[in-house]
């Protein structure tokens, strides 16, 4: 993989020491065939692991640097990912998306955000999608994992056409999203689980890294 230390330290290290407890959701749930989307992808941590299994992975990351790392690397392992430019919000359109000074994992878009980027490197103008219209356009996913820095209640809630079908959540949630987005994956019958404990406890409300399970899976996973 071909990654930047403005992604984070950690990089520095083996890969496999990078982020365990990702990597671990990507083998437990993660099964061979599977359609994923890495919805905040960064440099590709989990889109690389899950294409390992999967039939196809969508990439989507808005910051142009660590696009051109994940094409990068997806020609360097001609994994079956494709990389898709753009920001995921709650409608399509156009909106200003930070790019964080410190830590690149930490870009936000405009009016969302955490406290961790140590100041604003640029802003820029990019394009913006919904959850919604992006299953109108690629094949509907068994797995989303969504990292958006605080606008995950926004995109979920333009993406209720495809929670419909289920598809199993790994999603960091914000402290001041987490009501609005229990609430919302209740209603579609999913179970929150905390995916930083092991054996994924159900827990309320949704944890920072919440595992959101549909109705006849469980904390095991598919069989891989």
């Amino acid at each position: 993989m071909y990654v930047t230390t403005e992604g984070g330290l950690r990089y520095l290290g083996p890969l496999s020491r990078t982020d365990p407890m990702l990597l671990g959701l990507a083998r437990r749930f993660v099964h061979s065939g599977a359609s994923v989307w890495d919805v905040g992808a960064n440099v590709g941590l989990f889109a690389f692991a899950a294409a390992s299994r999967a039939r196809s992975v969508l990439a989507l990351e808005r910051d142009i640097t660590l696009v051109r790392l994940l094409r990068r690397t997806t020609a360097a392992q001609g994994a079956p990912v494709d990389v898709l430019p753009v920001a995921v919000s709650g409608a399509r359109g156009v909106e200003r998306f930070v790019i964080a000074r410190r830590l690149r994992s930490t870009n936000h878009l405009e009016g969302v955000g955490t406290t961790m980027t140590g100041g604003i490197r640029e802003q820029v103008i990019v394009p913006t999608v919904t959850l919604d219209w992006l299953a109108t356009q690629f094949p509907l996913s068994d797995l989303v994992k969504i990292d958006i820095e605080g606008a995950e209640l926004i995109a979920l809630r333009q993406g209720q056409a495809l929670l419909e079908r289920r598809p199993i959540l790994i999603c960091e949630v914000a402290d001041e999203a987490a009501d609005g987005v229990g609430q919302l994956l209740h209603g579609f019958g999913y179970t929150l689980h905390d995916g930083g404990r092991p054996g994924l406890p159900v827990v309320e409300p949704p944890p920072c890294s919440t595992v959101a399970l549909p109705p006849g899976v469980g904390g095991r996973g598919p069989a891989a």
